[in-house]
């Protein structure tokens, strides 16, 4: 019996990342944002304070207004606070599609390298 040669791992190039982080800088914050990366479309929405709950200041899930993606950030978040935490949801949500192992800690591994080459 073959034995079916695993998928490649893709790969989130730093550049993409860039690319991101660039294009959330466009949007306004204001409570109800479409966004687009990487073919897929995500729906940026807040959530009140009393809302928070084990997930923390923002999660994703798959849409039920959109074909895509709705990603949720607390409304009393900074907009710059906001904006990094959409990132990392985006971020996770990109490495969750692609069924790579622990999306949260490829997130935050991207997060860090982007991060440093800004310094």
């Amino acid at each position: 019996m073959l034995e079916k040669e695993p998928k490649p791992t893709p790969e989130l190039s730093e550049s993409k990342v860039g690319q991101l982080w660039e294009g959330l800088g466009t949007l306004d914050w204001d409570g109800y944002e479409e966004f687009e990366f990487d073919g897929v479309s995500y729906l940026i929405l807040d959530f009140p304070p009393d809302h928070l709950d084990e997930e923390g200041e923002g999660w994703f899930r798959p849409s039920t207004h959109i074909d895509g993606i709705d990603v949720y950030a607390l409304e009393t978040l900074p907009p710059e606070e906001k904006k990094k935490r959409v990132f990392h949801e985006i971020l996770e949500a990109w490495a969750q599609r692609f069924s790579l192992d622990q999306p949260h800690d490829f997130a935050i591994d991207r997060e860090r390298k982007f991060w440093e080459s800004k310094k």
